[in-house]
């Protein structure tokens, strides 16, 4: 946390974060951008809330997209656990 915390005090423009839902929610960080799969939409509100989070810049873009082709792998319950992209030989 604390090289994160380190680069987005830092002028540096020429890394990108990939991190799970953890950081949407318990922990002030604030991006330029950020892009996420669909999900929930409190899921989408708690990333939005990472960006441009203490107004420090203009403008802040968060981007919202779904994946095409993935197949859903679930509980038994039906709660799904996430997905996977297909190759272009259908795999």
């Amino acid at each position: 946390m604390k090289r994160v915390e380190k680069k987005l005090s830092s002028d540096a423009d020429d890394w990108v974060l990939v991190a799970t839902s953890c950081v949407e929610a318990g922990v002030d960080l604030s991006f330029q951008a950020a892009f996420r799969e669909r999900f929930a939409a409190a899921s989408t509100l708690q990333t939005a809330g990472r960006v441009n989070r203490h107004g420090e810049r203009g403008r802040g873009e968060v981007f919202d997209f779904e994946l095409v082709g993935k197949k859903r792998y679930a509980t038994p319950s039906g709660q799904a656990l996430g997905a996977r992209t297909e190759g272009s030989d259908g795999s």
